[in-house]
């Protein structure tokens, strides 16, 4: 089955699991509240792949053995479950009907978030998704424990383990997956762009290019060496609450050679106060850092294909926050905050450019709002591209 039919018709990317978020353990009832795969992604610390080696019908057990860390790094050569400690809720889940679906030498996924020495876990085999945990996830002989089949995780796939698989390796592997042609697209993403990141990855056909995505929270020279477009995300260049500035001289060094050598940096947006302006040492350039005022609206003071190509951009509704200025010559600004500061500026480095926004896309209202202007921005981006 070709990979885009399961993304559009078997993926609902705004449905997925609930008990990987947090640090919060898994409830004895359904999974009934709605996630995006990427946040789900993000927050469990191991996903394995594995293959149905055992399925003891008379004693309810079954065994998986692990043959691929898709994320994280396993401890485990194989997954033991006993499955007859499963809950009964009638003709929903028991370990009678969970047994039907277990079958030897079909594939198997686990999610899982260990913390605190315990594993917390979702399952999808034969199409069916169910729950596992077990107290002592540093005991790679430790049985695990069914819980019960999540009667409402077709919402979010439905069909074959093995399409899954695929779904999963695309996505969490795109440039590998990427065809002749692709844009690739390599997001640096900390924790408050990760509903930034969902949006962004919506765009997926652009100026006729199809356009893959990969979110990272270390710039590895690996990735930046096949990406086409570096989309920094909000807020993503210091701590949250520190502001502590998250990148070192050897990756500025990466950014700034990255665009010389052709490349496009786009960067979302920024946090500055007063006494710590947000540092700007990936770019070519000067230029600062400052504390806007929040609110919506922005002015046009070049024209330029941004602000019409392929959406045509509403200046007052576009959501800002912390700003720019004291930009050197060489940026070209086109659009200022109603308080005179620069919301978007141009700067050509090299055979590549950079793009540097105030935009505030912290939450699902402000990204509805600025998600025609993240539209032409990737638009843009990819006309420049050599």
């Amino acid at each position: 089955m070709q990979l885009n039919r399961i993304v559009n018709s078997k993926l609902s990317w705004c449905v997925l699991i609930m008990i990987l978020i947090g640090y919060a353990r898994i409830s004895n009832a359904f999974v009934e509240r709605k996630y995006a795969l990427r946040e789900v992604i993000n927050e469990c610390t191991n996903i394995v792949f594995g293959t149905l080696t055992s399925v003891d019908r008379k004693k309810q057990r079954a065994i998986v053995k692990v043959e691929e860390d898709v994320k994280g790094k396993s401890n485990f050569g194989k997954i033991k479950i006993n499955v007859a400690v499963g809950q009964h809720r009638g003709n929903l889940t028991s370990p009678e009907k969970f047994m039907k679906a277990l079958r030897v030498g079909n594939p198997v996924i686990i999610f899982y978030k260990y913390h605190a020495g315990a594993i917390d876990a979702l399952g999808h085999t034969s199409g069916t998704w169910f729950q596992t945990r077990t107290q002592v996830g540093n005991n790679p002989n430790a049985w695990w424990t069914f819980t019960h089949i999540e009667i409402y995780m077709h919402r979010t796939f439905k069909g074959s383990t093995e399409d899954f698989q695929q779904l999963l390796l695309m996505t969490l592997k795109p440039f590998e997956y990427a065809k002749l042609g692709d844009v690739k697209v390599l997001a640096f993403t900390k924790r408050r762009a990760n509903n930034e990141f969902s949006a962004l990855s919506s765009f997926r056909k652009i100026a006729g290019k199809n356009v893959v995505y990969k979110s990272t929270q270390v710039l590895k020279p690996s990735d930046l060496n096949k990406a086409d477009i570096l989309w920094i995300g909000y807020r993503s260049v210091s701590q949250i609450r520190s502001g502590k500035y998250l990148f070192d001289n050897e990756t500025e060094s990466r950014i700034k050679e990255f665009a010389r050598r052709g490349g496009i940096v786009i960067l979302s947006g920024q946090d500055s106060d007063p006494k710590r302006p947000c540092e700007v040492g990936f770019l070519p350039e000067p230029i600062k850092g400052v504390e806007g005022k929040v609110g919506n609206g922005i002015q046009f003071v070049q024209k330029d294909n941004l602000f019409t190509t392929p959406e045509r951009i509403q200046a007052d509704l576009i959501r800002v926050d912390d700003a720019w200025a004291g930009a050197s010559k060489h940026y070209s600004v086109l659009a200022k905050t109603f308080e005179g500061k620069i919301a978007i500026a141009k700067l050509n480095y090299g055979a590549g450019t950079y793009i540097i926004t105030a935009m505030q896309n912290g939450r699902p209202a402000h990204l509805k709002a600025n998600a025609p202007l993240m539209k032409n921005l990737m638009y843009q981006a990819i006309s420049l591209m050599h």
